[in-house]
């Protein structure tokens, strides 16, 4: 079964919207790929016009980097993932809008190119990579397997940049961050073992496309994200040659369910937990008659609850049922289970938008946590948070002035240490026991007390007396006390010229972190607002958590819920090598 949803807009020019190539589905191999929309959004516009016509494209696009005959299976493959391309090629350079992105040839073109392998090239010939790892085991089968990622990871690079070379595919952008022909990709190769009632899968991906498998005990992710904090940390792009696609090996018991799906599928708003990612699925089955129904549903579904991204892609293949109606018999099961296991216990859990409530509650909780925080900035302990952070932060303008100011008060300090080591390394050297002025009387100290005193800082240098009748002692203390007092001008005026600084900047970072300043002293040093201003906010907190106490004890049970949901969920996941 193949979903494949794209955002139009119609009107006297029919627009495509959406990067997700055109996806593949056959037993023995599954395969999706989504072109970057954001680094890859540009359009276009300098490519050779023979690609928008039908009869031409292969020809011009692939031919010079696949020496074998296709088949025509493999050629109508081709022409339906362009199709967009051909609908519109009569207006297609008349706007930006009517162009394609970078992000939708590259989707199209990396697909082509790793199926061309897989069914042309022998080294790639799917039943060899199955002997070939399937006949080692542990790191050896693992290594085997990253073999063959490697080496497809390098067609890709040259084939694509030969493509490119070859159409006129070049960075149409000024913008900074973009990259030419940016795509993920997941392929699952799958043999079965009847006898056994398994079946093996290997996974070849790049991106945030994954791999999913589904049985009896519910849905399952296979691939982890080549993603950190909403960026992409490993993708498919002629901008960084240093890419790689990683692999897997896996064995499931059947039946179950394999299907590839782009992130249009899983990073729907309304999805707080894979639950309801599966929900979606299960239900267009429990709705249908057929995979052609199914794939109509889930298309159907997506266009509302999918509209952040502008297309949703799935791969979806059985194996070990005995066609559609025996797959759909365990789908009812598992609707029974779920309501059972999951809504029995939390019977709105999958009606009502926690989300937003919890959203709702957080906000309110801030509005009253920070409903005065205007006021902060003007306590002297905020405002040394603020220089704290303004430093740690490097904030520029902050910065900048500090070093034209000259030596920092870090640096003086250091100065002041030197001062005090050689001052104590001079009377080490000449004196043993030296006399000591403590609040009018003379004390005489030994060595290791006078030393440790004078560098602590615990005893001043001038309060040390040395035999009068050593002329020499008493002019280098002399020479001693002109520094020191020279020093302590230098450090009193630096003082006072940094706090000149602070003062400028202070204020103005404030205005432009508010939020985050606020949220760093409330946290974390709340003690500097004050006890009154504390307990006023604390009860009112108090009070507001006691009204919402129903619909809190419902988020935090529907947390514990999807806790023990994704333990299921992440049986088979692990984590990435990249």
């Amino acid at each position: 079964m193949i979903v494949y949803h794209q955002k139009i807009k119609d009107g006297d020019k029919k627009i495509f919207i959406g990067e997700d190539a055109y996806p593949f589905c056959q037993p023995n191999l599954l395969l999706v790929a989504d072109g970057l929309g954001g680094r890859g959004g540009y359009p276009h516009t300098k490519i050779d016009h023979d690609i928008l016509e039908e009869e031409k494209l292969f020809d011009v696009m692939f031919k010079h980097v696949f020496p074998a005959e296709v088949d025509e299976e493999f050629l109508a493959h081709v022409h339906k993932s362009f199709s967009e391309v051909f609908q519109t090629k009569d207006y297609y350079f008349s706007s930006d809008q009517t162009t394609r992105s970078s992000g939708y040839f590259a989707s199209r073109i990396a697909s082509i190119i790793v199926l061309y392998e897989l069914k042309y090239n022998e080294e790639f010939a799917i039943d060899g990579i199955f002997a070939d790892v399937m006949s080692k085991a542990g790191e050896e089968r693992e290594q085997a397997l990253q073999a063959y990622g490697d080496k497809l990871a390098s067609i890709l690079k040259e084939k694509m940049a030969k493509i490119a070379e070859k159409v006129g595919f070049q960075v149409e952008t000024s913008l900074s961050g973009a990259y030419l022909l940016p795509s993920t990709l997941t392929v699952a190769l799958v043999k079965e073992d009847k006898e056994n009632n398994a079946v093996d899968v290997l996974y070849l991906w790049a991106g945030d496309s994954r791999g999913y498998m589904w049985n009896k005990h519910g849905l399952h992710q296979i691939t982890d994200d080549h993603e950190a904090g909403e960026t992409m940390t490993n993708l498919i792009t002629l901008s960084r040659p240093d890419f790689k696609i990683e692999t897997r090996h896996l064995r499931f018991q059947t039946p179950c369910a394999l299907f590839n799906a782009t992130d249009g599928c899983y990073k729907c708003p309304r999805y707080s937990s894979p639950l309801e990612m599966e929900m979606t699925i299960l239900t267009a089955f429990h709705e249908s008659d057929s995979f052609e129904q199914v794939a109509e549903r889930l298309c159907e579904q997506y266009s509302v609850i999918g509209r952040h991204d502008d297309s949703n892609t799935m791969a979806f293949e059985l194996y070990g049922y005995q066609g559609f109606e025996d797959f759909k018999v365990a789908v009812e099961k598992r609707l029974a289970d779920i309501n059972q296991q999951i809504v029995g216990k939390m019977e709105d859990i999958l009606t009502k938008d926690y989300t937003a409530e919890q959203q709702r509650l957080e906000a309110e909780l801030e509005d009253i946590i920070y409903a005065d925080c205007f006021g902060w900035s003007a306590i002297p302990e905020v405002q040394s948070i603020i220089c704290k952070m303004m430093s740690e932060n490097s904030y520029a303008p902050y910065v900048a002035e500090l070093q034209k100011s000259g030596a920092t008060q870090e640096e003086l300090e250091a100065k002041a240490m030197a001062f005090k080591e050689e001052l104590v390394a001079w009377i080490k050297a000449n004196y043993t026991k030296v006399r000591i002025d403590r609040e009018g009387t003379l004390d005489y100290l030994e060595e290791p007390e006078l030393f440790h005193g004078l560098l602590t800082g615990e005893l001043d240098y001038t309060t040390v007396f040395l035999p009068t009748s050593h002329v020499e002692a008493s002019a280098i203390l002399n020479d001693w006390h002109e520094r020191y007092t020279a020093f302590k001008q230098a450090s009193k005026g630096q003082s006072q010229l940094i706090k000149e600084i602070q003062g400028r900047f202070v204020q103005r970072y404030w205005r432009v972190n508010r939020d985050t300043i606020a949220h760093e002293v409330w946290t974390k040093h709340r003690h500097v607002l004050g006890e009154e201003r504390v307990a006023n906010i604390e009860a009112q907190l108090k009070q507001y958590l006691a009204e919402n106490q129903e619909v809190l004890k419902k988020i935090e049970l529907r947390s514990k819920i999807y806790k023990e949901y994704d333990k299921e969920y992440n049986k088979y996941f692990r984590g990435t090598k990249l």
